[in-house]
């Protein structure tokens, strides 16, 4: 376990949610408007049962700038739209 890996599990342990019960989320390929981005994150924590996280989710997302609320965001939602498949021409 490196320093990075300490850093991330003690912030678990203080808000998100830890990396393997995260529900997931598209973000890539989607809109992202601050506010179409949250709404999707709250639509994922609901279907996955952390309604209780949404309004901490909420509050840390927007005590900043976008890129706090992207660093925030994956600490609550595992992003799945890197993962859709794209269509070559080969």
């Amino acid at each position: 376990m490196d320093k990075y890996d300490v850093l991330e599990k003690t912030l678990e342990d203080s808000f998100g949610i830890p990396r393997e019960d995260r529900p997931n989320c598209k973000l890539v390929g989607e809109d992202g408007n601050a506010y179409a981005i949250m709404g999707r994150v709250d639509t994922a924590l609901r279907r996955g049962g952390f309604k209780h996280k949404i309004d901490e989710y909420t509050s840390r997302a927007m005590s900043g700038d976008y890129n706090n609320l992207l660093c925030v965001t994956l600490e609550y939602v595992n992003d799945v739209g890197h993962m859709c498949e794209c269509d070559e021409d080969d």
